[in-house]
């Protein structure tokens, strides 16, 4: 039988919640990246959590670069950068992600360095 390992809580936006979810992509033998398209997010889920942690998007639905609109697909670029195909801004993302989901942001401006690709 099958175990759930992320959401399971009925669709929602809390992070205990899914909404949509079109991409999968394991991080190691202890986490997984999920895209969560409708809530224009990814999110990370760990083993054993009871819910997850935002680790791209989170910042509403829009095309500045801290924000995606109905991610899709998800690939690792390699350790720490991921590639978000970014379906309703017609782009592909390259995003630098951090363990435990802490974010690379410029402090002088508060901006992430997401680069499109």
């Amino acid at each position: 039988k099958g175990e759930v390992v992320a959401g399971g809580r009925g669709k929602g936006s809390r992070l205990d919640q899914l909404c949509f979810p079109r991409s999968v992509v394991a991080e190691g033998a202890t986490s997984i990246l999920v895209a969560d398209t409708h809530n224009d997010r990814v999110v990370r889920w760990t083993r054993g959590s009871a819910c997850g942690e935002v680790v791209a998007g989170g910042r509403g639905r829009g095309d500045r670069l801290d924000q995606l609109n109905r991610p899709v697909g998800l690939a690792l670029d390699s350790p720490g950068t991921l590639l978000i195909a970014d379906s309703g801004n017609h782009r592909v993302l390259r995003w630098p992600i951090r363990p435990h989901g802490l974010r690379t942001t410029d402090s002088r401006r508060g901006k992430r360095h997401a680069s499109a690709t």
